[in-house]
C-alpha cells in the first residue's frame, strides 16, 4: 500500500478553507499512485466544539463523493452527538465515493471530556488488500485498536507531536509521529500543526518504508 501522510494547519471552525486544502491533498495523492491519503483528527472543522456537523453536512459529502477514481481518504472531524450533548471527535474513511468506515474516539485524551462524549470506534476493514484499523490521537498505543488483528493501524493526531513508544508487545508495533512511514507492523501516523508552525519529517530506515516496492512517505509543510 502507498500512502500520503499528511502534517497541516487545520484552522478552527474554517471549513471551507480546509475543505479546499483537503481536495488538493487528494490529488496530490492520486498524482502519486497512493491508495490513502490520511489527514490529521478534526482535518476539516479544526480542533473546535463549537464547529461540530453532522456526517450529512455537503462538506463531508463533497469528500466522500471526491474519492471516486481517486485514493481513499481518511479525514477527521467534531460531529454533533444527541441533542443537548457534546459532540464526538470522529474520523471519516471514505473509499470509491462511499463512506467505508466512520470511527468515533472512544479514548478521548487529558482535558477532552470536558467539550467531547466518547463514541464507538471503527470495525477492522481492508483497504487495498491490507486490514487495517483506525486509532485517533490519544487511543495510540492503547489496547483497542491492535486487538482486531488489523495488518496496518492509521494514527492521525491533533498535535505535531503524539505519542511516541511502543504499541501492545503481541503487535511489536512502534507509535511514530506525523510524517513518518508504515510498514506492515508500524501505525501510519499524521498530526495537525498549530497557526504558523512548520513540519520537517523526521529521517525514517529503510525497513520502516511501506513496503520492499513502496517509497517512503513524507509530511507536508502547512
Amino acid at each position: 500500500m502507498r500512502l500520503l501522510l499528511t502534517a497541516l494547519n487545520c484552522p478552527k471552525g474554517e471549513v471551507t478553507t480546509n475543505l479546499a486544502r483537503h481536495h488538493e491533498l487528494l490529488e496530490q495523492g492520486a498524482a502519486a499512485g497512493c491508495d490513502l491519503v490520511l489527514l490529521p483528527e478534526m482535518s476539516l472543522t479544526g480542533y473546535l466544539h463549537q464547529a461540530a456537523i453532522t456526517l450529512a453536512d455537503p462538506s463531508v459529502a463533497e469528500l466522500v463523493e471526491a474519492t471516486e477514481g481517486r485514493p481513499a481518504l481518511c479525514f477527521g472531524l467534531v460531529e454533533e452527538s444527541a441533542p443537548g450533548q457534546s459532540p464526538y471527535i470522529t474520523q471519516v474513511l471514505a473509499a470509491d465515493g462511499q463512506v467505508a468506515a466512520v470511527h468515533r474516539k472512544a479514548g478521548l485524551g487529558e482535558g477532552e471530556h470536558e467539550h467531547f462524549v466518547p463514541g464507538d470506534p471503527s470495525d477492522r476493514l481492508t483497504l487495498a488488500g491490507v486490514p487495517v484499523s483506525l486509532a485517533v490521537c490519544a487511543e495510540i498505543g492503547t489496547e483497542p485498536p491492535y486487538q482486531l488483528e488489523s495488518t496496518l493501524v492509521l494514527a492521525p493526531a491533533a498535535q505535531a507531536c503524539t505519542a511516541t513508544g511502543v504499541a501492545p508487545k503481541r503487535t511489536g508495533a512502534a507509535v511514530l509521529t506525523g510524517g513518518a512511514a508504515a510498514s506492515s507492523t508500524t501505525p501510519a501516523a499524521c498530526s495537525a500543526l498549530t497557526n504558523g508552525s512548520r513540519y520537517r519529517p523526521r529521517p525514517v530506515p529503510p525497513s520502516m518504508r511501506t513496503s520492499p516496492a513502496g517509497r517512503r512517505s513524507s509530511g507536508l509543510e502547512a
